[in-house]
């Protein structure tokens, strides 16, 4: 239940400081325009069960602008560090040694969530359930909307796509099989980054890619168009090839 927390939605987070092993410093303030989730663990079982769940939504924001930070109670950078190679965890793990981080949001029970929008207007605070109603809540807050969008001889999963008129949209495009694509009807857009299996961003400067399996296309745009449009595969995959659609819908302002 969430009686446990002392809940600060709404309000502007504090300015905080994270140091990790090496010495670097990260202000929060300095992350101003950028959407933030802060995931807070101890040492028990099911802190370390969700450290290894949440590994998933570092994969599946890589590429947009959400900053995830994960802390780790009562260790200090250098704890921290050994405790992330421990766990081999892939990802930095900070320490927050006297908790005093964890309860500027009034989290008692680990493990725990915050969520920041982009001016860092506390939006949840609070236990941490599942990566589906984690995402639930991300969409709700962050003004950048992530699909992850799986390709596979013949379909698009999800074929259907809805946001709002204005939303920042990013499309992370995964295929399964073999080398695909996606063009937006209508707005004329191409696949034209990608992340390789690093996980860093490629840019390549073409006109459009084809994503091979392994590598995550990021198609990025404004939805400023409202209607139905369609989603083709860009990349021949097959027989099947143009019959590879799935629809885009962007609804208007009336929505809100």
């Amino acid at each position: 239940s969430n009686n446990a927390y002392a809940l600060s939605t709404g309000k502007q987070s504090p300015d905080f400081t994270l140091i990790d092993a090496e010495g670097k410093a990260v202000r929060l303030s300095e992350l101003m325009g950028s959407p933030l989730l802060l995931f807070f663990s101890d040492e028990t079982e099911a802190s370390q069960k969700k450290l290894s769940e949440i590994v998933e939504i570092y994969d599946y924001y890589l590429g947009s602008e959400l900053k995830i930070f994960s802390l780790v109670i009562g260790k200090n950078p250098e704890e921290a560090f050994k405790y992330q190679q421990d766990l081999s965890f892939s990802y930095s793990l900070f320490g927050d040694p006297k908790g005093e981080i964890a309860k500027l949001y009034g989290l008692k029970q680990f493990p725990g969530l915050v969520i920041l929008d982009e001016q860092h207007i506390t939006r949840y605070a609070g236990d941490y359930a599942t990566n589906e109603k984690l995402k639930g809540v991300l969409f709700k807050w962050m003004k950048e909307k992530v699909i992850l969008v799986t390709a596979r001889k013949f379909e698009y999963e999800p074929n259907i796509i809805k946001v709002n008129k204005g939303d920042r949209v990013v499309l992370k495009l995964l295929p399964e099989d073999v080398t695909h694509g996606i063009f937006i009807d209508g707005y004329g857009l191409y696949v034209k980054e990608y992340l390789d299996r690093e996980g860093n961003i490629v840019d390549p400067q073409k006109a459009e890619i084809h994503i091979k399996p392994g590598e995550v296309g990021l198609l990025k745009f404004v939805a400023n168009k409202t209607g139905k449009f369609t989603l083709r595969c860009a990349s021949t995959c097959g027989a099947f090839h143009p019959y590879m659609i799935g629809h885009l819908i962007v609804r208007g302002n009336w929505r809100y």
